[in-house]
């Protein structure tokens, strides 16, 4: 695209900078931050012009980037980061805001040829960390911004179902990044995704699969456990697949499916994962008032075709999705607990599954 006053300033500026710069994403910040400033502060409707001065801003400095053959990544981090900063000196940084400069920050992508995955999770990350300083909910941002991801990667052709689990990770980075409340987070992010991935009539299994795999995978080299991360993402993926009218059995099927797939990848506990994604299910889907039988059915289902298809034994897949399912639903209430264990507790899939002592009916 043709760059404006904005992106033309941006570009030169960062062509000078970048260039020998120890801190790129710090030096990024800065210049995108004044520059977005002085544009917003010189027009006559700040409210019109900040969706358009973001986008041309962001793209120049991926222009600027591939010029000099800087690092994409920590550009994309900062020139998001600036921008927001940028905004919030001028007027009310929002939820719009942020998913509006993720959205741009992808568009971006086709002008420089970039990893669309690796702007997804910088973008992310930048606008996550930004909540602090601009006091937006995070709750809301994370929402937001993942819906974002997924349109900005449909506006340019991109791998939604791949995209969600890069969103995923920079969501958590971000949270840790300022000590924000990971859960939630990750819940949030999780339902942005689906609500995204519902408008633009995409696979809701496919990106239920790849998020929840994105979470599990991300706790290796974070400080948030995999437990927190398995039941927080598969809580938002069941709450957001309810708002949109979605399939719970078939998403909780495949949000088994990754969050085994992730374990396996970082050697994690694939079993303990399974356990806790499945209580995740069962807690997302009483919260809406939804099938929880169903819901533990399509855990359980999704736990033996994962485990056979990376040689691990059926019957543990089965009975730790199924143990899970059944301590979500006592955290519930009784009516929940039977519907539960009578869905779980026979054969599936050719499967006798064991719902682990004491979680089974009246035992203690």
């Amino acid at each position: 695209m043709a760059l404006g006053d904005p992106g033309r300033r941006i570009k030169e500026a960062l062509v000078g900078t970048l260039q020998g710069a120890g801190d790129v994403a710090g030096t990024t910040i800065k210049v995108v931050r004044d520059t977005t400033v002085s544009v917003l502060r010189s027009s006559g409707d700040v409210a019109r012009e900040t969706t358009s001065v973001a986008a041309d801003v962001i793209v120049g400095a991926l222009q600027a980037t591939n010029e000099v053959g800087g690092e994409v990544g920590s550009v994309v981090k900062g020139a998001v980061i600036g921008v927001i900063q940028g905004v919030g000196e001028v007027t009310t940084v929002t939820a719009s805001v942020l998913s509006d400069t993720v959205r741009a920050a992808l568009r971006g992508t086709t002008e420089v040829g970039t990893d669309v995955g690796t702007v997804a999770r910088q973008a992310t990350h930048g606008a996550i960390a930004t909540t602090r300083d601009v006091a937006i909910d995070l709750q809301d941002a994370a929402f937001s911004v993942a819906r974002a991801t997924i349109h900005g990667t449909k506006d340019v052709g991109g791998d939604v179902a791949a995209v969600a689990r890069s969103a995923v990770r920079g969501s958590i980075q971000g949270v840790e990044e300022i000590g924000g409340d990971a859960m939630s987070a990750i819940r949030n992010t999780a339902r942005g995704l689906i609500k995204g991935t519902s408008e633009i009539g995409g696979d809701l299994a496919e990106v239920a699969a790849s998020a929840s795999r994105g979470a599990i995978t991300t706790t290796k080299d974070m400080a948030v456990s995999l437990e927190d991360a398995a039941v927080s993402v598969s809580r938002g993926l069941i709450l957001g697949t309810q708002e949109v009218g979605g399939n719970l059995a078939g998403v909780a099927k495949a949000t088994v499916r990754g969050s085994l797939r992730g374990a396996e990848e970082i050697t994690g506990d694939a079993m303990r994962a399974v356990r806790n994604t499945a209580r995740g299910l069962i807690r997302g889907a009483a919260d809406v008032g939804g099938d929880v039988a169903g819901v533990a059915v399509g855990a359980v289902e999704g736990a033996i075709e994962t485990a056979k298809s990376l040689g691990l034994q059926a019957e543990d897949a089965a009975s730790a999705a199924a143990t899970g399912a059944v301590e979500a639903a006592q955290e519930v209430g009784e009516s929940a607990v039977e519907a539960v264990t009578g869905a779980v507790s026979k054969t599936i899939q050719g499967v006798k599954v064991v719902v682990q002592a004491p979680f089974k009916g009246d035992e203690s």
